[in-house]
């Protein structure tokens, strides 16, 4: 199914949680008129997921744009690159018949001593809405001194929606910080509170909110509240860890 360039400015206007309704969204990234032209829709067997490469952040930069409506990552890929406590894993599509790939979805994952706004955000900014489970993991990490890894952001283009991009960025990142950092006890994310699309595919990839943070995003102007999410990642690492022999 074609998408014209023309047409895809409403429809991300609707899917990307970090926009407001009435912005007008400029479509930037060379790479729907890519897919347009192929004339056909994305399929799961032309994506594979690797590790950022330079080539890559130009492109992305420019999906980022379409995706977030406040700053980019060029930081944070610089970071990666450079092994700084922070990695990217990209989805890459290759169109048929092509040698050549384009990224089309990325996570960004930074290593954290203490999860963000876990602790130290003060009690009148927060929302509890798992009080057992945030005192249980702020008691394991301080007596353990345990670290967290922290999504920083997720993005997947509009045409490979539903295509299981985003839940595979989520493990493809939840495994190599295993693997890399296997004192890491879990994955923290924060969402906007009122998108209830984005907060049922966090829980549907095991994430559990454990506070709210009201006024945490500014949009377009607008104060939003913001979800705060954490999934643990010990039983995974335990079993790394016996696998490696590493304690």
């Amino acid at each position: 199914i074609k998408h014209p360039i023309q047409k895809m400015e409403k429809k991300l206007q609707l899917q990307s949680g970090y926009w407001d309704k009435e912005d007008k969204i400029e479509v930037r990234s060379r790479i729907h008129q890519i897919i347009a032209d192929l004339n056909q829709p994305l399929r799961k067997e032309e994506l594979k997921y690797r590790m950022l490469i330079e080539e890559d952040i130009s492109d992305l930069l420019d999906l980022e744009k379409e995706w977030f409506s406040f700053g980019d990552s060029s930081d944070a890929y610089k970071n990666a690159l450079a092994g700084k406590r922070v990695f990217s894993i990209t989805c890459e599509w290759t169109p048929p018949g092509n040698a050549k790939g384009y990224p089309i979805g990325s996570i960004i994952i930074y290593k954290a001593s203490d999860p963000e706004n876990l602790v130290y955000c003060s009690p009148q900014r927060k929302v509890i809405k798992n009080p057992s489970l945030l005192e249980k993991v702020i008691n394991y990490a301080h007596n353990y001194r345990k670290e967290f890894a922290t999504v920083y952001t997720i993005g997947v283009i509009d045409e490979a929606r539903r295509l299981g991009v985003g839940t595979a960025l989520l493990e493809k990142a939840e495994e190599f910080t295993i693997a890399k950092w296997p004192e890491a006890i879990a994955m923290s994310l924060q969402a906007i509170a009122d998108d209830a699309k984005l907060t049922h595919f966090y829980e549907k990839n095991g994430y559990t909110c454990l506070y709210e943070m009201p006024n945490y995003y500014h949009i377009s102007g607008k104060a939003k509240a913001g979800n705060y999410f954490l999934k643990s990642l010990g039983k995974k690492c335990a079993d790394v860890q016996r696998q490696t022999g590493k304690s």
